[in-house]
């Protein structure tokens, strides 16, 4: 019976990749499995299931037998988002400077090292306490403007949450999926906060380490002028 439960979870999880077009490492899979399992217990059941013939390593990564070789698209996807986290940096500089905002980390197929040709940059954005509305509407504005030089794919905020409410009301295998992916890269004390205030990604992810698949050098920014206008903002609109 256990056996047959971790044969279902793999293969349930390759099948879920496999429709994004993305094998994983033997790492993620044990990352990203819905059951609770050891390394060792997971390398066993790949190999029988190489010897069934239900999976196959292509390079590194695991795949369903039944599935094309995907491993030199995942390559090269990997690399491309390797190069795009890399040079996100500048992206975060900025929105890090608006108004409210505590905290930013890269989320979407980014965060989990997928990025196509027309791949785009997305966040996940922590805000001041009761100030989130203000704080999305005022990078939303901003967003409009790159358009004008093309830079909107760089400025993807896909979310906000307000730093008083920290638990995510969705609780799923695919919200805790993308909370656990996430990569911190401002305000990383606040992102702890965030992991820690939904701890229930635990039941659906038992085997994450609540790392992400690669981390990237914290942005620090000190400004006065974001100072400045949170103050006036907090008059203005109590």
């Amino acid at each position: 019976l256990w056996r047959s439960n971790l044969k279902y979870y793999i293969l349930h999880i390759l099948r879920y990749f496999a429709l994004f077009k993305h094998p994983l490492t033997q790492h993620e899979l044990h990352m990203f499995l819905n059951t609770a399992t050891t390394t060792e217990q997971l390398q066993m059941e790949i190999e029988v299931l190489r010897e069934e013939g239900e999976i196959v390593f292509h390079n590194k990564y695991l795949q369903r037998s039944v599935d094309e070789d995907l491993s030199v698209l995942r390559t090269q996807k990997e690399k491309r988002a390797l190069e795009m986290i890399e040079g996100s940096s500048i992206y975060t500089r900025i929105i890090s400077k608006f108004p409210f905002v505590r905290s930013v980390s890269i989320s979407g197929s980014l965060s989990k090292l997928s990025a196509g040709p027309n791949a785009d940059l997305d966040f996940f954005i922590v805000t001041a306490k009761d100030r989130l509305w203000t704080c999305r509407t005022l990078l939303h504005i901003f967003k409009k403007l790159t358009f004008i030089t093309g830079h909107q794919n760089f400025f993807c905020m896909n979310y906000f949450v307000d730093e008083a409410h920290l638990s995510l009301p969705f609780e799923s295998f695919y919200t805790a999926l993308e909370l656990q992916t996430l990569i911190p890269v401002y305000g990383n004390t606040m992102h702890n906060r965030l992991k820690i205030e939904n701890n229930w990604t635990s039941q659906y992810l038992p085997n994450h380490t609540g790392e992400p698949l690669v981390r990237t050098s914290e942005v620090f920014t000190k400004s006065w002028v974001k100072a400045f206008l949170e103050m006036v903002l907090n008059l203005v609109f109590p």
